[in-house]
């Protein structure tokens, strides 16, 4: 599903996989892990945001993967994106990575905030000065 042509089946896909992640006993997920992160910068907005906003449920559950998803959203331009949706999309990245920078500072996530602060909405710019103050 997550490699599917269209947009609400590979959402469906990062929504199933999200719900699921408890239960992954023999790391299935590694299976998906690439194809998943794909959809995290998926050309469609509302994809990219329940990716995003569902790697919360898997960075809880899968340490393993924290490199992986910081390379991944560290990696997502904004600038290609409608003014309405960078500050939005800036929010559920900024709040993955702020979750998963307590857990174990990294520089390439400040260096991220720093870089994109620009392109945030209050409630991002917020979060993510207390970050970078921290």
């Amino acid at each position: 599903m997550l490699t599917d042509d269209k947009s609400y089946q590979r959402s469906l896909g990062v929504m199933l996989i999200a719900a699921n992640i408890p239960w992954d006993r023999e790391n299935r997920f590694r299976d998906a892990c690439r194809d998943y992160l794909r959809c995290c910068d998926d050309e469609r907005f509302i994809t990219s945001r329940q990716a995003i906003q569902s790697l919360q449920k898997i960075s809880a559950v899968k340490d393993a993967y924290h490199d992986e998803i910081i390379v991944a959203l560290t990696g997502i331009k904004l600038e290609g994106r409608k003014d309405s949706q960078k500050g939005l999309l800036l929010l559920d990245i900024a709040e993955v990575l702020t979750a998963l920078h307590k857990q174990k500072p990294d520089a390439r996530i400040e260096a991220y905030l720093r870089q994109n602060l620009s392109h945030g909405n209050d409630k991002a710019k917020k979060l993510i000065q207390k970050v970078l103050t921290e």
